[in-house]
């Protein structure tokens, strides 16, 4: 992970006219998770918003998206015809109710 800060005017790479929040990157993951529900488990005490540009990491939110896990912005726009390697970075906002009830079933 990167400490490059995000959501300043030079957009740091992210791309042209994307602006996330002021934020910082975190270390989360500490390792690449196995499966994206690994992830919701690691992230579920992080301060949101948290920002990700490992591939590996991305795909697991992808996952979590597409299930209603998380609320995230994927760049560029997900498309499911590109590679997740071609992917620059990942913000996850929120995890959702959905996301609460998966981690709860995972406690349980």
């Amino acid at each position: 992970m990167s400490d490059i800060p995000v959501g300043s005017d030079s957009h740091n790479g992210i791309g042209p006219g994307l602006r996330f929040p002021p934020a910082r990157f975190c270390d989360y993951p500490r390792t690449v998770p196995a499966t994206p529900i690994e992830y919701l488990l690691e992230i579920e005490h992080a301060s949101f918003p948290v920002h990700v540009r490992d591939p590996e990491v991305i795909q697991a939110i992808a996952v979590l998206c597409a299930l209603g896990c998380v609320e995230a912005e994927i760049y560029p726009p997900l498309d499911l015809r590109r590679s997740f390697g071609e992917y620059e970075c990942a913000v996850v906002k929120k995890i959702t109710p959905e996301g609460i009830s998966e981690l709860a079933l995972e406690y349980s």
